[in-house]
């Protein structure tokens, strides 16, 4: 299964590891290049440098439905939203 994770933090680099072990093709969104940097190294994942928020970023990583998990409400809602509004235009 193809799954996009955003944010490369902690959680994040858990839950892709998880699923790159469990043999799903992860790709991961961040804004720093280097923390990116890092994963990939020791992950086989594709990286998306960005914001993850972002519709153009979303795309580029192939995103078509969206779960966040984050401490961030602001910033799940946007990104949420913005996914809907992509799969809306998609259909």
């Amino acid at each position: 299964m193809k799954i996009v994770v955003v944010g490369d933090g902690k959680v994040g680099f858990t839950i892709a590891r998880s699923l790159d072990q469990e043999g799903h093709d992860i790709t991961i969104i961040d804004n720093k290049p280097h923390v990116l940097t890092n994963t990939l190294n020791l992950l086989d994942v594709v990286g998306v440098h960005g914001n993850g928020a972002s519709v153009d970023v979303q795309l580029e990583a192939g995103v078509e439905y969206y779960l966040k998990i984050t401490y961030n409400v602001y910033a799940s809602n946007t990104a949420t939203s913005l996914t809907l509004n992509i799969q809306n235009t998609a259909n």
